[in-house]
């Protein structure tokens, strides 16, 4: 007999972005060894920009990428497509996008078990260095969405 593990824990550690390059924000985990498998969306609400709800004095708003780095575990299961970077212009407002899920190129069966863990870095552009020191209050909120088959 082998017990069901269905688990995912997303943990924000920094929601300050004082810099451009990477800025890590949070960590993820996620261990499942169930057949029908399970899904993990990544979503942004202001479509992978730092938005300023103000315009005082000028703001712009500032682009940003997503990406998943892989720090321990095992690994991702078989049968289970992972994509871990995710540019600005593919975060559409509120429109959610699979970090990881089955594959349809199988049978929609997981072979193997996922167990691992990723930090949330959030990678502004080198180009906006001389904005980041500009004055404003920028924000965006980022959603994740666990689904077990």
């Amino acid at each position: 007999t082998v017990k069901r593990v269905s688990n995912f824990k997303a943990e924000a550690t920094n929601s300050n972005i004082e810099s451009v390059g990477d800025n890590k924000i949070g960590t993820i985990k996620v261990q499942n060894n169930t057949r029908d498998g399970f899904n993990v969306t990544i979503a942004s609400e202001k479509g992978g920009i730092l938005y300023s709800s103000v315009n005082d004095d000028g703001e712009t708003d500032i682009e940003y990428s997503i990406r998943l780095d892989k720090v321990s575990g095992v690994g991702v299961g078989g049968n289970i497509v992972e994509k871990k970077t995710f540019l600005s212009n593919e975060l559409e407002p509120n429109t959610p996008l699979n970090i990881l899920k089955i594959s349809t190129a199988t049978d929609g069966k997981v072979n193997s078990i996922t167990d691992v863990n990723y930090d949330l870095v959030i990678e502004i552009a080198g180009s906006d260095e001389g904005q980041m020191a500009m004055a404003g209050s920028y924000s965006d909120t980022i959603t994740l969405v666990y689904t077990d088959m």
